[in-house]
C-alpha cells in the first residue's frame, strides 16, 4: 500500500515509510536538511482507497510516531545551535577582556616553562585556588615536572569544563594550557631527555 510521504516533496516513499536522517534531513535531501519550519518536514497522511481499518490505524500510529520524532529532533538541533552560538559569543567577549593580558604573558615568557609556571597565577580566573610556585623551587628539573603536573590538574580545559567552568574560564584555560604544553615539550627535549641544565628568567 502507499506509505506516508513528505510535504512539498515529489518523491514517493516505500511502503515501509520514508527514509529519515534525523541528523540532516529526509532521503539525504539537502533542502530538507536546511528546513527551519516543521511544516517542511512533517509527514502527511496518504492512504489508499478501500484501505482496511486495521491497516489505516497502524499507518496513522506510525505516522504520528514519525512526526513526533521529527519535531523532537528539530527542537534538539535548534537548542544545540543556540547554545553553540551563545558559547561563541561569550568566548569572543572573553578574548576581548583577557586576550591582551594573556598574549603579553605568553610572549614575555615564551617557551620558558619555569617562567610560565612561576607567573601563571595572576593569569587565571578569580577563585582558581592556584598555589604560586617560587622560582627557586623550579631550579630542579624534577620540581618543574611536578609543577607542570599540578598545573595540568588545575588548568586542563577538560577538567575545567568538568568542574562547571564558564566560557571565560575555558578561554583562559585553553590559552594557558597551550603555552604550558608547548614550553614543557621543549623542556623535556632539552633537559629531561637531553640531560642539559635548566634556566629561569622571563618574569
Amino acid at each position: 500500500f502507499g506509505g506516508p510521504t513528505v510535504a512539498s516533496s515529489q518523491q514517493q516513499p516505500s511502503a515501509g515509510g520514508p527514509m529519515m536522517d534525523f541528523g540532516g534531513g529526509l532521503n539525504n535531501d539537502p533542502s530538507a536538511a536546511a528546513a527551519t519550519s516543521s511544516s517542511r518536514v512533517m509527514l502527511n497522511e496518504r492512504g489508499e482507497e478501500g484501505e482496511p481499518e486495521e491497516r489505516r490505524i497502524a499507518r496513522e500510529k506510525r505516522l504520528a510516531r514519525w512526526n513526533t520524532q521529527m519535531r523532537e529532533k528539530l527542537a534538539e538541533k535548534m537548542e544545540r545551535d543556540q547554545a553553540e552560538a551563545f558559547e561563541r559569543e561569550e568566548r569572543q567577549e572573553a578574548k576581548q577582556k583577557y586576550g591582551g593580558k594573556l598574549e603579553d604573558w605568553g610572549k614575555r615568557n615564551h617557551m620558558n616553562i619555569r617562567a610560565l609556571l612561576g607567573s601563571v597565577g595572576p593569569m587565571l580566573w578569580e577563585g582558581n585556588n592556584w598555589k604560586d610556585i617560587n622560582m627557586m623551587d623550579l631550579v630542579d628539573p624534577a620540581q618543574v615536572k611536578k609543577g607542570y603536573r599540578m598545573a595540568m590538574l588545575k588548568i586542563h580545559p577538560d577538567k575545567v569544563k568538568q568542574r562547571g567552568g564558564n566560557s571565560e574560564m575555558l578561554y583562559i584555560a585553553d590559552f594557558v594550557f597551550d603555552k604550558l604544553k608547548e614550553a614543557y615539550a621543549s623542556f623535556e627535549e632539552k633537559e629531561l631527555r637531553g640531560g642539559g641544565g635548566g634556566g629561569g628568567g622571563g618574569l
